[in-house]
């Protein structure tokens, strides 16, 4: 259950994170992350370690040993006069050597460290390695998130080759009905689709549309996108505050309606369960006022602050 989407400037462009979020206050689950992370935010990012770190468990040891591998596959890439091919020839046999090298079977729960362990891979973290040795050499590509899968495209001039993440057709992720339907109307109310669409179009159609990134989608963005992935993991297990925290550096990597929907979904759960009397709750109570107007209905933060005046000072 939704309870507090009222977006009353929905077309405002989001402020940057010193508005909505602290970055002193981002929480991290390692040290490899926190550094990385706040490489980031300086300026100076590091996509590999980005994307290794979202695993909590991986350090910097196991990092050297990925770093070495893919610098030994991009090596391999441009052996055997790799300057003198066409374009196109170039982009297959950067798919080629990907491929034989880390993409053995399709798993799908998958982490990026299996890429490296097992060889097993999923869309969202074959489309992370691709993009990242695409970027080491210059090639402009974009990323697509369809309802069904996650497709690459590398650009040659007028040209378009897609790099397939997995096949077509698989349903990689299954939602519910009460899901679909409270973005939508999230979406409405933030004056994405007008009142016609909402009441012409199906609820599953608009969904799809507006919830997948069905536009190009850079290697940050691709990022954002695992942080999401990790965040939706850790609220199924019931751990809210921790898939808090991802959903916030997902929005800061990839703000979107649906990083805005999963946040303040997930800061919702947490609110109705918030305890008056753990200063770490009431953190979140400050947290949700900064989406004020993002999200977060001025009106609900004052009923929590009368609620939690007249437990806490008065009847107490």
């Amino acid at each position: 259950m939704i309870l507090f989407f009222v977006l009353i400037n929905s077309r405002a462009q989001i402020p940057g994170i010193d508005t909505l979020f602290r970055a002193n206050e981002l929480v991290y689950f390692s040290e490899l992350e926190k550094s990385s992370f706040r490489d980031f935010l300086d300026g100076n990012p590091d996509y590999l370690s980005m994307i290794a770190a979202i695993n909590s468990d991986t350090d910097e040891r196991e990092l050297k040993l990925y770093r070495e591998w893919v610098d030994e596959i991009i090596r391999n890439i441009r052996s055997k006069k790799f300057d003198q091919l066409s374009e196109e020839n170039k982009i297959e046999r950067i798919k080629r050597y990907v491929i034989k090298a880390l993409l053995i079977s399709y798993e799908y729960k998958a982490d990026f460290d299996d890429l490296f362990r097992f060889g097993n891979y999923n869309y969202f973290t074959a489309a992370a390695i691709y993009s990242f040795i695409l970027d080491q050499f210059g090639i402009p590509y974009e990323i697509y998130e369809l309802p069904t899968y996650i497709k690459l495209v590398a650009y040659t001039g007028d040209q378009q080759i897609a790099f397939e993440t997995t096949k077509p057709g698989y349903q990689f992720f299954m939602f519910d009905h009460e899901t679909r339907i409270n973005f939508v109307k999230f979406i409405h109310k933030q004056g994405v689709i007008d009142d016609i669409t909402f009441s012409n179009i199906s609820t599953r159609n608009l969904f799809e549309q507006y919830y997948f990134a069905g536009y190009g989608l850079t290697i940050r963005e691709m990022i954002g996108m695992l942080y999401i992935n990790s965040a939706v993991d850790l609220m199924l297990g019931d751990r809210n505050q921790d898939s808090y925290a991802q959903l916030e550096k997902a929005f800061i990597l990839h703000p979107s309606y649906k990083s805005q929907f999963l946040l303040l979904v997930n800061l919702n759960n947490y609110l109705l369960k918030m305890d008056y009397h753990n200063p770490l709750d009431l953190g979140y109570l400050i947290k949700a006022s900064r989406l004020i107007d993002h999200g977060v209905d001025r009106k609900l933060i004052e009923t929590y602050l009368e609620d939690i005046v007249n437990t806490v000072l008065v009847k107490e």
